[in-house]
């Protein structure tokens, strides 16, 4: 499991290199912005998508997971999901849709450095 979620979280950060270069190179272009922004949106979510149940798998190889750790695990995942698109939302409120790139991308590499971490112990 730690080397999907490591591989994905390569992608990903890969990902939102792009992403913010295609932001920053773009600013005049705006039906080139929202393509690219869809292409790269869909490769977000398909390459985020085996990190949720490998940490699960990478959970339960350090502990069994009883129904109460089961539950914890999904309602922090849940927390930190909305969470993260209200405070988005707040973004765009405050510095306009430029601002996006940025955050989504300094969390991908929190989950990289987490995920080296979390390897090596």
């Amino acid at each position: 499991p730690v080397r999907t979620i490591f591989l994905s979280n390569i992608v990903l950060i890969l990902i939102g290199a792009v992403f913010l270069f295609i932001n920053f190179a773009t600013m005049d272009s705006a039906h080139t912005h929202i393509a690219c922004l869809f292409v790269i949106y869909t490769n977000i979510g398909f390459f985020a998508s085996p990190i949720y149940p490998g940490i699960l798998k990478f959970i339960e190889l350090v502990r069994p997971l009883s129904g109460l750790l089961s539950g914890m695990n999904t309602v922090s995942f849940a927390l930190g999901d909305s969470s993260t698109v209200f405070l988005i939302g707040l973004l765009i409120k405050d510095f306009g849709v430029r601002v996006v790139p940025i955050p989504i991308c300094g969390y991908m590499i929190l989950c990289f450095c987490v995920t080296i971490v979390s390897a090596l112990m």
